[in-house]
């Protein structure tokens, strides 16, 4: 009897939502839903290419970017090497040459090579790509493998270094696509929130016009249900019948709002030791834990991308129910996603739960 009620208990304990950063193979398999068909567009164009293009996975913060580059080596198999690098660390750039340094030392860890002599890039960016670029072929024709260089937040390259020298940071741009287009071993794939177009001086999008664009946004209906309802094999946890379709209305699908909210959900249950969530345990849980002032996934939106206050005072109006003055901010959030016409033929953001948030804390 006390092993059955062990067991039964380790089932309720079980938790298998993550409230925080990206999910990993090791720890969150079980809730890395949805993604099917940007993950086969991404996986057919690279194993079928004959020259590799430039890739851009891109999308808002904090809907899933991350999470889908930690789960590549799966999707992809074990012809690829796959050498990751988060340019929001001093390690992995601080400038430009610290970043190609970054490449060559990550390159020859990942494929076990050993270099007698350390290799430094210079201010010479030309020249310190072209020895790069070499190194990096020659290794993946000698391996076998395609390497596919990750380059997360990679706005961060072009904010930290390439701004700092438009001119050769533009030729460098120019090297890179000469490269990509002479060989099919090693594949540049950037992800991060902006489009190659947002990039100015020098603007990406003039050196990458034929980049494969791979947009990724919100889970859709069936897959956040799946995710509630069961995330695994035997989930004991049960909701009051409207409350998945309901959670999905509230989130649109928007990844980490729903694991947040399942993740709190779980956790009421466990605390009053019973296996049905109901509709005041969902109100109390975005009343309690959604909808505050630090909640990250609402506040980078509204403190970083809305940043500018041209572009608070656009979504302000439309929280009012206002029609907008400011094309080029409209322009900016549709292409982004965060907003979206409803059946009036009136914008509005496509997350209640943003709406919410800035109604609470910028105090209609």
């Amino acid at each position: 009897e006390l092993d059955t009620l062990k067991q039964e208990a380790e089932s309720k304990v079980k938790n298998p939502y993550h409230a925080g950063d990206a999910l990993t193979p090791d720890l969150h398999r079980e809730v890395f839903k949805g993604r099917i068909d940007l993950k086969e567009k991404f996986s057919a164009a690279i194993l079928t290419a004959q020259r590799m293009p430039f890739f851009l996975i891109q999308g808002q913060r904090r809907v899933g970017k991350t999470s889908l580059l930690n789960f590549l080596p799966e999707i992809l198999g074990d012809g690829f090497k796959i050498v990751r690098f988060d340019l929001q660390l001093a390690t992995d750039c601080q400038d430009v040459p610290s970043w190609m340094n970054a490449i060559r030392q990550k390159v020859n860890a990942t494929l076990k090579v050993k270099e007698e002599i350390e290799w430094q890039a210079t201010d010479n960016w030309l020249q310190s790509w072209a020895e790069l670029s070499e190194h990096i072929s020659t290794i993946s024709t000698h391996k076998g493998n395609k390497i596919i260089l990750a380059f997360d937040e990679y706005e961060d390259l072009h904010n930290k270094g390439f701004v700092q020298s438009p001119q050769k940071a533009g030729q460098l741009l120019a090297a890179m696509r000469a490269f990509s287009q002479m060989q099919n071993q090693v594949v540049f794939l950037f992800v991060g929130a902006a489009l190659f177009s947002e990039l100015d001086e020098p603007r990406w999008s003039d050196f990458f016009p034929q980049a494969i664009h791979l947009p990724i946004h919100y889970l859709n209906k069936q897959d956040t249900v799946d995710l509630l309802i069961q995330p695994y094999d035997g989930f004991p946890i049960r909701y009051e019948p409207q409350l998945p379709a309901e959670i999905y209305d509230l989130t649109q699908g928007h990844p980490t709002l729903v694991q947040q909210i399942a993740y709190e959900l779980v956790q009421r249950t466990y605390i009053d030791n019973r296996l049905l969530i109901t509709e005041a345990d969902l109100k109390a849980v975005i009343e309690e834990r959604i909808l505050t002032e630090g909640n990250g996934t609402v506040s980078v939106f509204w403190g970083q991308f809305c940043a500018k206050a041209i572009m608070k005072q656009t979504v302000l109006a439309i929280v009012e129910e206002k029609v907008p003055t400011d094309r080029a901010s409209l322009k900016k959030l549709l292409r982004h996603q965060f907003i979206a016409k409803n059946g009036a033929g009136c914008y509005q953001l496509q997350v209640p739960l943003f709406e919410m948030w800035i109604r609470k804390f910028e105090v209609f």
